[in-house]
């Protein structure tokens, strides 16, 4: 049996899933720069450690890891980037019926909102 099981963490509450977004707002130029340059890479590497310090200073729930965080921000963009893509095809779709619309969510409209600012 392999004894370097990884153990599975929580899910993200609403109040987690909250907190991140706020957090990475403040950093979001260097969060969501294009660039990829060794110095780029560096400062985002940083970033990240800043977030998920402060990240586990406001969180009472459970600790997470940089790399928990950021993968969970990534995520989240590409779960938004595919509804707003499925959104607009069925807009322009052509046939009868109602076109689908996403769940209201409040953590999805303020990820999207940062990622079109």
């Amino acid at each position: 049996m392999d004894t370097n099981k990884r153990c599975r963490a929580p899910n993200y509450s609403n109040s987690e899933i909250l907190t991140l977004i706020s957090i990475v707002e403040k950093y979001k130029h260097i969060v969501d720069n294009k660039k990829t340059d060794n110095q780029t890479w560096k400062e985002k590497d940083e970033v990240w450690d800043k977030i998920c310090n402060e990240f586990n200073s406001q969180s009472t729930i459970y600790n997470r890891s940089k790399e928990s965080l950021k993968k969970y921000y990534e995520n989240k963009k590409k779960i938004i980037r595919k509804q707003v893509a499925e959104e607009r095809k069925e807009l322009f779709k052509t046939g009868s019926g109602i076109p689908k619309r996403r769940k209201k969510d409040e953590t999805t409209d303020l990820v999207l909102a940062l990622m079109n600012n």
